[in-house]
């Protein structure tokens, strides 16, 4: 294929779902966005186990008006799950 895009003179552009999932995994790699991930993991965690954690995000979100969302977690084979873990953690940062 490579020998015939050559040959004919032809742009080959590479696959942008590919390229971007390429740079979200380099982005994984990266030891300062891995320890904050680790981090803000770890917090979100926590909440989730402990029942009592959940009531006073609840709480704390009524009293500072804070939308009712409960914090995600990541998934490793999905590079968006990372960004809205982070986003939602942000968005109850006021806490």
């Amino acid at each position: 294929m490579d020998v015939v895009v050559k040959t004919l003179n032809i742009i080959k552009f590479p696959c942008f779902a590919h390229t971007l999932n390429l740079g979200a995994e380099k982005l994984y790699n990266c030891n300062t966005v891995s320890n904050w991930a680790a981090r803000i993991r770890s917090v979100i965690v926590w909440i989730k186990r402990s029942h009592m954690a959940k009531v006073v995000l609840k709480e704390k979100q009524q009293l500072l008006k804070l939308p009712q969302h409960m914090l995600l977690l990541d998934v490793r084979t999905r590079w968006k799950s990372l960004y809205l873990m982070m986003e939602r953690f942000c968005e109850q940062l006021q806490l």
